[in-house]
């Protein structure tokens, strides 16, 4: 089936693809991994989401695969939702919610041992794009406020350098801008 704008990631062990939508207004609740990409290689469908969703944001931390915001054909939404992958048989959990504004088009990452959200945007009408920054700790199960970033944008590719760097870039706000940046996360 042919989807656009689904949450994924990726590591060693393969490419991990949520949700997604295939016409704009249907949003996708199927999740699949794929191990590799030789000639002889096929979709493992793993557990559903709990509800469809797509316009999110994805990150592999360790064991689990996270999906966080974005629509879910009846408006944006702040949850974020965990799947065990060690064993690819396990159900989606629901974590605490996303603070601040439901949102779409935020990104995720890991860093360290914490999750990072940036971003993202709350309304398509007005165009409203978020500067806010979250720290999510999952020993903890809780969302930190950090500092805002210095501009508003949404639909970031950002990834982890290091413990305590992450570099981001594809920053829209009305306008696409091709400046590439590193968040130091202890400051």
């Amino acid at each position: 089936v042919p989807l656009a704008y689904f949450m994924y990631d990726n590591n060693e062990t393969g490419l991990f693809v949520a949700g997604g939508t295939t016409d704009g207004a249907t949003m996708s609740t199927d999740v699949y991994m794929l191990h590799t990409v030789d000639k002889n290689a096929a979709w493992q469908k793993l557990s559903s989401l709990p509800e469809g969703v797509s316009y999110g944001a994805g990150v592999l931390s360790g064991d689990k695969f996270y999906v966080a915001g974005g629509d879910t054909g009846k408006g944006y939404t702040n949850k974020m939702w965990v799947l065990d992958i060690s064993g690819c048989d396990g159900t989606w959990v629901e974590c605490a919610p996303m603070p601040g504004d439901a949102r779409m088009l935020p990104s995720l990452t890991a860093c360290g041992k914490y999750l990072y959200l940036l971003g993202g945007l709350a309304n398509v009408s007005p165009l409203m794009p978020l500067p806010d920054i979250y720290r999510y700790d999952p020993e903890k199960n809780e969302w930190t406020r950090l500092k805002d970033l210095p501009f508003k944008g949404y639909a970031w590719a950002s990834k982890a350098i290091d413990d305590i760097n992450i570099l981001i870039t594809g920053r829209a706000d009305g306008t696409i801008h091709k400046g590439i940046w590193i968040l130091n996360m202890q400051d």
